[in-house]
């Protein structure tokens, strides 16, 4: 781990020593020159030092822009002055500086990368060209404007030559058109006629029932005949009781 942590270190050291070695003095200085030209601030010396607690770096941004950053701290206290430093590229960004030209808060306070800080006041130089309200000193790259176009070269001009006019054909008669006649509305089909409601058939009229027929008087039941053969019998039997009659007497008579 140890091994590895030193690694990075001994990495990261040599890419902080190769930027530093592109710093041109002359670079440095001129952007030392511009920040106390506008802020009045005395510049001499180191500049990680001098922009290193932010105050300098909000008073230029309020120069070019009265009142961009409300409050500035006066402390000396670490992150009193790191909070200067994210107030200035706040502003940088408000006034037209590109994201890509800011710089890292350990950039400047820890002074790991001095050459991107240069870049970042010097893109803000050219943003502060365009504040109607700043009058200079300017800094940075100024906008190229379009070149003017050349004037034209003057032409002498030709012999005007006077040409007959020649008549103008009369017009031809435009061929008049016949209106096309529009085609006749179709006539809409009859409508059929409703049908006529078949007649209701006539009521059936009730079918009188038959009167009812009179009873036929039944024939009066003639007498019968007396029949002789039955006082035959009767007399029969009175001479039959008789005769036992008289049998029973002589019987019970004594002799």
């Amino acid at each position: 781990m140890s091994t590895t942590a030193d690694d990075r270190m001994r990495r990261e050291t040599n890419l902080l020593d190769k930027r530093r070695a592109k710093i041109r003095p002359e670079d440095e200085q001129a952007t030392k020159d511009w920040i106390q030209a506008v802020t009045g601030e005395d510049m001499s010396g180191s500049l990680q030092e001098k922009l290193q607690d932010g105050k300098v770096l909000c008073t230029l941004v309020n120069k070019i822009k009265p009142g961009t950053i409300k409050k500035v701290n006066e402390s000396k206290m670490a992150f009193k002055q790191m909070e200067n430093i994210k107030f200035f590229l706040d502003a940088c960004v408000a006034l037209g500086v590109p994201q890509t030209q800011l710089f890292l808060t350990p950039d400047l306070y820890e002074g790991k990368d001095m050459l991107q800080v240069m870049g970042c006041i010097a893109a803000l130089g050219t943003a502060a060209r365009k504040q109607s309200g700043f009058a200079g000193p300017h800094f940075g790259v100024a906008s190229k404007a379009a070149p003017a176009a050349p004037a034209p070269t003057p032409v002498a001009a030709a012999p005007i030559v006077e040409e007959e006019e020649e008549p103008e054909p009369e017009p031809e008669p435009e061929a008049v058109k016949e209106p096309t006649p529009e085609p006749a509305a179709a006539e809409s089909a009859p409508e059929p006629a409703a049908a006529e409601s078949a007649p209701e058939p006539a009521t059936a009229e009730p079918i009188p029932e038959p009167a009812a027929a009179e009873p036929t008087p039944e024939p009066a039941a003639e007498p019968k005949a007396a029949e002789p053969e039955a006082a035959a019998p009767a007399a029969d039997s009175a001479r039959i009781v008789a005769s036992l009659d008289n049998a029973t007497d002589k019987l019970l008579s004594p002799h």
